[in-house]
């Protein structure tokens, strides 16, 4: 892996804190701490820093086989989790508050990349995304954009993140951290990694009642089945689901053809009246039913994370269906709070 020299000098040891330098042998090239002596593999496209991932281990295994399936063709790669791939980057400019412009030269750090739809989108803005991730098939995704010169792709537990504190400009993470063990530990790890004045985006699953959600509700032996057999019931689920929720959107553009959203049907609120193609309701059926954690926050809490952690200028910019919050981090952080919060953080199976 051609790992660039800016990029080396920002990453640390995870378990000791310690810099990291290149080493290699006849078979391998591996990062070496030479404090701990511990040795993290390399591929020609990514660093691993997984070890032992004790609880979370599920975590990575079903995601891994989720995104190794988005890969293959098995999900619609075009309408992620009703976000299309063109509509990415405009998204992801108006959850940071910045124009492409303001992103030349920025370290951004892209927690849980996923098929890495966030680096593909901001490949050409002169930006350079460190893209983590914990799932099994991480390798897959970077081997697929191994030529993108913009981003570097690391496997790492987000609870103990392989960065200095205090180096990435923005922070960006979307629909991630409520499947860990505990979401306010998760982001405080997030918000430590970003320098002063620099931005955080989150995205968490909200309280309000959402159709995706309630089959998690309606199925909860999934999680707990094979991954295979858990997608095998996904594509029989979907089926139906096809049917009832194009009927749905259908009867939603014609009652509210002249109005903007959110809109209010059967006591659920939708924003996008879009019609969904099969592929694309298999994949939200799957992520809902398959991680073994998941938990849903209110906008309160989710503030209160922000402020914990140091943030100021603090704007809510989703509230329907997935908590969307943005902030700046302060010069002088609440680290007494934010290690209270933290310690609070919900445990969710």
């Amino acid at each position: 892996m051609g790992l660039p020299v800016r990029v080396l000098r920002e990453l640390v040891c995870p378990g000791c804190g310690h810099s990291l330098s290149i080493h290699h042998d006849t078979a391998r090239r591996y990062l070496l701490c030479e404090s701990c002596e511990t040795e993290f593999s390399m591929s020609s496209s990514m660093v691993s820093f997984v070890g032992n991932l004790k609880e979370q281990e599920a975590t990575t295994l079903t995601f891994g086989y989720e995104w190794k399936a988005f890969l293959r063709g098995a999900f619609d790669k075009d309408d992620v989790f009703g976000l299309r791939s063109t509509e990415t980057k405009e998204y992801f400019l108006s959850r940071v508050g910045l124009t492409q412009s303001d992103l030349a030269g920025l370290k951004i750090l892209d927690i849980g990349t996923g098929s890495g739809r966030i680096p593909k989108s901001l490949q050409d803005t002169g930006c350079h995304i460190y893209a983590v991730d914990i799932h099994k098939n991480l390798h897959l995704v970077a081997d697929e954009l191994k030529n993108f010169e913009n981003v570097s792709f690391f496997q790492a537990d987000l609870f103990r993140l392989p960065f200095k504190d205090g180096f990435a400009d923005i922070a960006w993470s979307s629909g991630v951290i409520h499947h860990t063990p505990n979401p306010a530990k998760a982001f405080a790890a997030i918000a430590r990694k970003v320098k002063p004045g620099g931005r955080i985006f989150l995205s968490v699953y909200s309280k309000d009642l959402h159709h995706y959600r309630l089959l998690r509700r309606l199925m909860p032996f999934a999680r707990h089945l094979p991954v295979a057999c858990t997608y095998f019931l996904a594509t029989l689920v979907a089926v139906p689901a096809y049917l009832a929720f194009n009927t749905a959107l259908f009867l939603v553009r014609l009652m509210y053809h002249n109005r903007k959203p959110p809109y209010r049907f059967l006591g659920f609120e939708i924003e996008n009246t879009r019609s969904q193609s099969y592929r694309g309701i298999l994949l939200n059926i799957f992520d809902q039913i398959h991680p073994h954690y998941q938990s849903e926050h209110s906008v309160d809490e989710v503030r209160g994370w922000f402020t914990a952690n140091g943030l100021s200028d603090v704007t809510i910019v989703e509230s329907v269906g997935m908590v969307g919050v943005r902030g700046i981090k302060s010069r002088q952080p609440n680290r007494i709070l934010a290690g209270a919060v933290a310690v609070s953080g919900r445990h969710t199976e």
